[in-house]
């Protein structure tokens, strides 16, 4: 064997052994796309295939390429003949616990939706939330008008507020009124001193 045959066969193993490891989360999301759109295009499958990828850490060129080429394998198994059989063709190849790989799926639709729910709950507090901020801001726009001073204006105010005014005209009629009315005593007074004339004899 060369050192290059052997190379690639270490490529191959180590491929097999991240599908392996990959496969769990790979079928889950096969499960998931397919609950959604049923059965699935290429597009999606490889789009899948690249989601699960990014969990592990493929080291190499070659061990990329030769995983690669096992997903391209099961793609076509898939299109051709099925989920039911590229799975079977999988567990036969590689070994893929496809037991494990159904557990996963469940727990992963159990997280989906408990997920689900705790976002129906935020949108709902949210909503109260909102609700009780517009009662709060009513509430304080009544206590601003409500402790806001009542001012007077014009006719009013001066009725309240201001002493009765006194008529200056009517004062001084009534003083010019007692004048003469003290002038007139005075005139009868000096007249009933002024001695009468006596008749002429």
């Amino acid at each position: 064997m060369t050192e290059a045959a052997g190379t690639e066969e270490l490529d191959l193993q180590e491929a097999a052994e991240l599908f392996r490891l990959i496969y769990p989360a790979f079928a889950a999301l096969l499960d998931k796309a397919e609950a959604a759109r049923g059965p699935l295009k290429e597009f999606h499958l490889a789009m899948a295939a690249e989601h699960a990828k990014s969990g592990v850490r493929i080291l190499g060129w070659d061990s990329r390429r030769a995983i690669n080429a096992i997903f391209d394998l099961y793609k076509e198994h898939y299109l051709a003949e099925g989920r039911i059989a590229a799975d079977l063709w999988a567990a036969d190849q590689f070994g893929c616990d496809l037991e494990a790989a159904i557990v996963e799926s469940e727990d992963i639709r159990e997280l989906e939706e408990r997920i689900k729910a705790v976002v129906l709950q935020i949108r709902q507090r949210e909503s109260e939330l909102q609700r009780l901020r517009r009662e709060l801001g009513q509430l304080e726009e009544l206590r601003a008008e409500l402790s806001r001073p009542v001012i007077l204006h014009g006719t009013a105010a001066g009725a309240v507020g201001a002493a009765p005014s006194v008529d200056t005209n009517d004062t001084n009629d009534t003083n010019d009124t007692s004048g003469q009315t003290d002038s007139t005593e005075a005139d009868v007074a000096a007249t009933d001193r002024v001695p009468s004339p006596t008749p002429a004899q």
